[in-house]
């Protein structure tokens, strides 16, 4: 959240101008000191706090463009003030009110930092948890569930290692994020303290009565007093007189009715709130013998070997889930040695088969109830042609999403995930990569969302925004099954449609290098490709609790930022198609037969001049299984590959088309997850039109090159 323009202009005459305001807390030995030495690099500098002889540090780094100014906190033990630590801490929070905290919690200790980390959220809601050490706690086999600790907690939690330098570049995005007031909690974070509850509520409402401490958070206060914090009691008993009798009247009561001092409650109350969420977010396993990490390492990570072994690792991962969800490249496997009987069997029974089957039966029963009715058509029509393929679409795909999230789950528990990115790394350090990028890509061939998503892991700007940028290249599960209908529709024979498959995915992934090597250096200036840190775990097996963590949340995700773009603008399109300047409901009288049809000539270039083509990809930038709907729905057909096959295309027009509808354009959910991720709509335009200018490239130069070489 930026600060009004009197704390802007208050930072600015101290004589140091900068766009925020950071704080690193923690109890002393977290790597708090170590942190802020990597961040703030030879910038830091030693003085006093203002007044007192506790030592000051401070320095500043630049990111995104944003000057942060870095105040290094004492370390400490909690926010009481029963040093004078404490009370510089706590007075520095209050005061400067610094646009973000960074509390650093110790993985190897996280219960005992978690009670300061607990005081910090219930002082203000402007926080991001980093995790440090959690290389040394994966090592020993201890597993946290970040995204389920962010989400219980309603602030960032990002794990790190301050000394190797790893998870800096997402802790810093996240810095940013919530210095500018886009994460963070807005509503105070409570505990409840049981019995205690109602005297806390008495104790605010006599310092809301009494006008004291006005610049603190009333039940933090009222917390502090019942824990038996001097300060306060001593600023009460200044102040008003009258409301320190009250107060300590009420902390009588509680002694007398309870047997107990009340800091023995809150205690009991807060580790009773630490110990039920660290069970919930922390799982250990037994890891493997030093001689069998030793064997499987010197296969993995050697430099012939490892990025074999490495590459039929993802590939048979990723071929497991597509024969599940798609029944691809199983089914063609069959067809080509002549057993189309099988074929269909595997793709009528695959899960994304299954799950549209499931659909048509229920748009069809809402028909045939709605008419019994008497529900008038177009009210049907939106339902049955808009809400209900919307819904079907995004279920189509969670299949899919869940499978590879959990295969990469499985992979990252194992302690596989490191190695794979070690055997990569010589070779995307080539092209401007580090082995890393290997994971969001191998997301992506799921989901282009999740593969933006995973370049948090990457560790620099430049490699991070120009594997973002690039994504959406990678052809995703929603592509494969435009790809898998166009080409079973307008070629003929196994051997010429596993040849059109295998080509686009390899132009998928060679565009995909060949522009990362040339954005990397000419956009985002990178000097050198950074080295790869990473910690290599010890081996162990996959625990199916860690497991379900990482693939749920990773799902979830998917199903908030992509479901719910993909089921909007499916009643966009059918509103689209339904309605047009005429009272008729004919499809080609309709606005979005109209809008296509004024840039139909722009394929003119490759000898297409049906409206529906141009219709489809306009409609297909939502998202990508949309082009194939809007060929079904502009052509009458029920089959989507009657559809597609009625466009009387040749070989070479098909081809350039396919290749076209590959490349042209990131999804909507891809954009606006581009943009959440980058949080520049310049780096997203550009995004989008670096995707138009290749697809379009791509699709007239193989257009016009068959036509040259003689093909039709």
């Amino acid at each position: 959240m930026v600060t009004d323009n009197s704390d802007r202009e208050k930072h600015r005459s101290q004589g140091r101008k900068y766009d925020f305001l950071i704080a690193l807390a923690a109890q002393p030995n977290a790597g708090k000191t170590t942190l802020f030495n990597t961040l703030t690099g030879k910038t830091g500098y030693v003085g006093n706090w203002p007044g007192k002889t506790v030592e000051r540090m401070e320095g500043e780094f630049v990111h995104h463009g944003k000057i942060f100014h870095v105040i290094d906190l004492p370390g400490i033990y909690s926010l009481s003030a029963l040093t004078l630590e404490e009370f510089v801490s706590r007075e520095f929070i209050v005061d400067e009110r610094p646009h973000a905290i960074v509390v650093l919690l110790d993985a190897e200790a996280l219960e005992r930092s978690f009670y300061f980390l607990l005081q910090v959220l219930e002082l203000m809601g402007k926080v991001i948890v980093a995790i440090n050490k959690y290389d040394l706690a994966q090592s020993k086999g201890l597993h946290i569930n970040t995204e389920r600790l962010e989400n219980e907690l309603g602030v960032p939690v990002i794990a790190i290692s301050a000394l190797k330098k790893t998870g800096l570049g997402e802790l810093l995005d996240r810095i940013v994020d919530v210095a500018e007031g886009r994460l963070g909690r807005e509503e105070e974070f409570r505990i409840e303290y049981g019995p205690l509850e109602h005297y806390v509520n008495r104790i605010e409402n006599i310092l809301i009565e009494h006008n004291l401490f006005e610049k603190y958070p009333r039940r933090w206060v009222a917390l502090r007093i019942l824990e038996g914090d001097l300060y306060f009691m001593k600023e009460v008993e200044e102040k008003d007189s009258r409301a320190a009798k009250a107060i300590e009247d009420i902390i009588e009561e509680i002694k007398k009715v309870y047997k107990k001092d009340p800091v023995e409650i809150i205690i009991l109350y807060r580790y009773k709130f630490v110990n039920d969420l660290l069970s919930r977010v922390i799982e250990k396993v037994r890891v493997s013998e030093k001689r069998f990490i030793e064997k499987l390492d010197s296969i993995l990570l050697n430099p012939f070997s490892g990025p074999i072994l490495s590459s039929l690792i993802l590939l048979s991962m990723m071929s497991f889930a597509f024969i599940i969800n798609t029944g691809f490249p199983l089914n063609y496997a069959f067809r080509s040695l002549g057993y189309e009987v099988i074929a269909e069997y595997i793709e009528e029974n695959s899960l994304s088969s299954i799950i549209s089957k499931i659909f048509s039966v229920i748009a069809e029963y809402f028909r045939s109830v709605a008419v019994s009715y008497n529900v008038q058509d177009w009210l049907v029509d939106l339902v049955v042609e808009g809400i209900i393929p919307g819904v079907g679409s995004v279920l189509t795909f969670l299949p899919l999403i869940f499978i590879v999230n959990v295969l990469m789950a499985i992979l990252e528990d194992s302690g596989l995930m490191s190695r794979i990115a070690v055997s990569f790394d010589r070779l995307l350090k080539k092209v401007g990569l580090t082995g890393k990028t290997i994971f969001p890509l191998t997301l992506s061939l799921g989901c282009n969302v999740p593969g933006i998503m995973g370049t948090r892991i990457l560790e620099t700007d430049e490699e991070r925004l120009s594997a973002i940028v690039l994504m959406p290249l990678i052809i995703c599960q929603a592509r494969l099954f435009v790809l898998l209908i166009m080409v079973s529709a307008l070629f003929t024979g196994a051997i010429m449609q596993t040849f059109v498959i295998a080509s686009i995915y390899i132009i998928s992934v060679t565009l995909f290098l060949i522009f990362n090597k040339v954005i990397t250096k000419r956009v985002f200036k990178q000097k050198e490709v950074p080295e790869l840190i990473i910690e290599l775990p010890s081996y162990h097996l996959p625990s199916f609790r860690v497991i379900r963590w990482i693939s749920w949340e990773r799902s979830k995700s998917f199903i908030i930022k992509a479901g719910t773009i993909i089921f909007l603008f499916s009643i966009i399109l059918w509103a689209l198609l339904y309605f047009g300047p005429s009272t008729t409901q004919n499809v080609e009288e309709s606005y979005g037969a109209l809008i296509a049809k004024t840039v139909t000539p722009a394929l003119s270039i490759i000898d297409i001049d049906n409206w529906i083509i141009p219709f489809a990809l306009i409609f297909g930038w939502i998202a990508k299984e949309i082009f194939i709907t809007s060929i079904v729905i502009a052509t009458g057909k029920i089959s989507p590959i009657e559809a597609v096959a009625s466009l009387t295309l040749t070989p070479l027009q098909s081809y350039a088309l396919l290749v076209l509808v590959m490349f042209y354009s990131p999804c909507l959910a891809a954009f606006v997850t581009i943009f959440s991720e980058t949080r520049s709509f310049k780096l997203t335009v550009f995004s989008v039109i670096v995707s138009l200018l290749i697809g379009f490239t791509a699709s007239i130069s193989v257009y016009w090159i068959g036509r040259i070489l003689g093909y039709i």
